[in-house]
């Protein structure tokens, strides 16, 4: 951007607004606001380093509108070069000293000429760039992904510039905060719009069938071969027992065509097909960055705040770290479930200084932890919610138990846990069996550690042999530190007579 000689813009301004030719006088200290004052160009009140007339008392400006300059050369994106003349706008919040397209009569704020070109926003992995109007888009409904509010396509804008992907954001949202963007020169725009090659964490396709898919493979985070075991029907031939399967990456159940290990069932370690072929780094949403695939024993997921066992996406730098178990990696900034008509996104303005009530458990935020929200009405979800399974099994119920959203009946009867017995909010979320009309919380029927593998090795510094994630279902031993019955989680050791509480062990890792 060319400008003209500030002293030259200075006098043409005043030539506009004033009748005196004598040269404005700066007024280095701040304006004393007890003397209202506007100034004369923009009719705002004067604050900070400011101009004023030599000859009379009338005449105020502030610097910033002082020093605008009268005419630039900007460029713009469907003239090579776009002469802009200075002239003022009235908005709602006030007038501004602004420039004037004199050939399509673009009218742009001082500050908007001023805006970066390209930038690299924090919650989207591709660049963005800066228009004022959103071409071949004019028919279009656009929703900012920071506010969710409509994008004017007449109105300037950010907008991804990664074909066929229609991210676009306000001006305003994205240059609220200084930390969730960063300014990037234009010659790295053709790097960043480049798909890197995704590798993946199966090492080695040892065999395939005939449709080409990999049968028999080499896993990063396992040391012997893993087999595919591709439907349900199938799953008999792996597993004669009862036991409920669950995946070693996201500690799901295991409901699909799955990858078993070759010396099943003295290894019992199971991946969803889809867990296996992850990617080893991820471009998440959340910070548009490489997170990388870990397993390393028992973490804590700082999304939904849940101890797990399994693979996890962690972002490390020096001073900052952030780890996600690969339910909360699923979600993207917008979220939505059957018992909600409207979307649900995630506030980054407000990411942690949202408080209020979560819907689906009624627990309260006080700015802990992220939360979304929904603009229209005063729904929200914490990712402790928004991540619980959609169906599950509990020992009170020979069926699975389906996630509902709000309980229909009028009964009030009919809104007791039947684990607990005790009274259910019919607003809050809770599993049920149409079966066996079975309602139970969900607190109930998953136990306080939900996303740990039942049969997951564990190391303790104080015990001499390898211990085992067990739930007991009949049998409730004495836990060896406290001395209370293993109800929920415990670690059991399979040489000797010992176990203990999983809370009693996580106590001491804190």
């Amino acid at each position: 951007m060319e400008m003209k000689n500030e002293r030259e813009s200075m006098k043409q301004l005043k030539d506009v607004f004033h009748e005196h030719h004598q040269p404005l006088v700066f007024n280095k200290e701040p304006w004393d606001q007890s003397k209202f004052t506007r100034c004369s160009a923009c009719k705002n009140p004067l604050s900070g380093e400011s101009y004023n007339c030599a000859e009379c008392d009338e005449f105020y400006l502030h610097k910033r509108c002082a020093e605008a300059p009268f005419e630039i050369n900007h460029l713009h994106r469907k003239h090579d070069h776009l002469t802009l003349q200075s002239s003022i706008i009235e908005r709602s919040e006030g007038r501004y000293v602004s420039h004037v397209c004199v050939q399509c009569h673009l009218q742009v704020h001082q500050d908007c000429t001023l805006l970066p070109r390209y930038i690299k926003f924090l919650m989207h992995r591709h660049p963005l760039s800066h228009k004022y109007f959103l071409e071949n888009m004019e028919h279009q409904k656009l929703d900012c992904r920071l506010c969710h509010e409509e994008v004017k396509t007449e109105h300037g804008s950010y907008s991804c510039l990664k074909q066929d992907c229609d991210y676009v954001i306000h001006v305003k949202c994205v240059t609220l905060d200084t930390d969730i963007y960063e300014v990037i020169d234009p010659n790295e725009i053709e790097d960043l719009l480049k798909d890197e090659p995704v590798e993946s964490c199966i090492t080695c396709v040892i065999e395939r069938n005939e449709s080409g898919e990999a049968i028999k493979i080499k896993h990063l985070f396992h040391e012997h071969e893993l087999m595919l075991m591709e439907d349900k029907i199938k799953e008999e031939d792996v597993d004669d027992d009862d036991d409920h399967k669950q995946c070693n990456g996201c500690t799901g159940s295991i409901s699909t065509s799955f990858y078993y290990c070759s010396r099943y069932p003295q290894c019992n370690f199971l991946l969803h097909k889809s867990c296996a072929e992850l990617p080893r780094t991820w471009d998440g949403w959340l910070l548009s960055y490489p997170f990388t695939l870990r397993s390393e024993g028992i973490f804590k997921c700082y999304p939904c705040g849940q101890q797990c066992s399994g693979f996890f996406y962690k972002y490390y730098e020096e001073e900052y770290s952030l780890v996600l178990c690969l339910r909360c990696a699923k979600i993207s900034d917008t979220f939505e479930y059957p018992g909600h008509q409207h979307f649900l996104f995630y506030d980054i303005q407000n990411e942690l200084g949202w408080e209020g009530k979560c819907t689906a458990c009624g627990s309260e935020s006080r700015g802990e932890r992220p939360f979304f929200t929904c603009k229209h009405d005063d729904v929200a979800l914490e990712y402790k919610c928004m991540t619980l399974p959609h169906a599950t099994r509990h020992k009170c119920d020979k069926h699975l138990l389906q996630l509902m959203y709000r309980d229909q009946s009028d009964d009030p009867i009919q809104h007791d846990c039947d684990i607990c017995e005790e009274g259910r909010d019919p607003n809050h979320w809770f599993y049920h069996c149409s079966i066996c009309d079975n309602s139970v919380h969900p607190r109930c029927v998953l136990g306080e550690y939900p996303f740990i593998k039942i049969g997951s090795m564990y190391e303790h510094k104080d015990h001499p042999h390898p211990l085992t994630f067990v739930q007991k279902i009949y049998y409730y031993p004495k836990c060896a530190i406290c001395g209370d019955h293993c109800l929920d989680l415990s670690l059991e050791c399979a040489s000797c007579n010992y176990i203990v509480h999983w809370k009693c062990i996580s106590r001491s890792r804190s």
